[in-house]
């Protein structure tokens, strides 16, 4: 039994060639039911504790076990997970996912295009939105700093109001580390 992510980022069961997404959970229990609920009318339920270490499956399946499509599954979710935590070349992303699947798997898999896109639109969903003027250019706080911690933004003149719009005709926004000023300030003009 393995625990993974739904596309909505809830808890989703692997066993035994099948996918089980959250059905409800009681004061003991937690019940699962077919990913294929919908599709094929599967009446399979699973039922586990609360710390999902013990099972029982409650109705038997209405379709034969995919153990390629759970591959295919767990290759998208790993695909997923570095196109919104790495800024790695989608392409490499990709290819690095279906590399680690057999033949038969890779069968199985969405066209390139399609996941390609999947994953841009994973990873633009920590983007802000785009501003439609100069007051709704707001840079939240995890954009003024790198993925090391350290500051990014190093000049906002845009001031920002009570209502949280930004307040200014002309706008400077200045963006570098301070290696890269340390490395400017080294270099010799002329």
């Amino acid at each position: 039994m393995e625990i993974i992510k739904s596309n909505k980022q809830n808890d989703k069961i692997c066993l035994d060639g099948h996918m089980y997404t959250l059905y409800y959970e009681t004061s003991e229990t937690i019940k699962w039911r077919c990913s294929k609920k919908s599709s094929v009318r599967c009446p399979a339920v699973l039922s586990t504790d609360k710390q999902i270490t013990e099972y029982e499956k409650i109705h038997r399946h209405n379709h034969l076990p995919n153990r390629k499509e759970v591959m295919v599954t767990k290759a998208l979710m790993n695909m997923k997970e570095k196109s919104s935590t790495t800024t790695t070349n989608l392409v490499e992303i990709f290819a690095n996912g279906v590399s680690k699947l057999d033949k038969s798997a890779k069968a199985q898999m969405p066209s390139e295009d399609t996941v390609k896109r999947t994953l841009r639109n994973h990873r633009s969903k920590g983007n802000p939105i785009d501003p439609k003027s100069l007051e709704d250019c707001i840079i939240p706080h995890t954009w003024t700093i790198n993925s090391d911690g350290h500051r990014f933004l190093l000049n906002d003149n845009g001031i920002v109001d009570e209502n949280g719009k930004c307040k200014a005709d002309e706008r400077i926004v200045i963006f570098a580390t301070d290696e890269g000023l340390l490395i400017l300030l080294s270099l010799q003009l002329g």
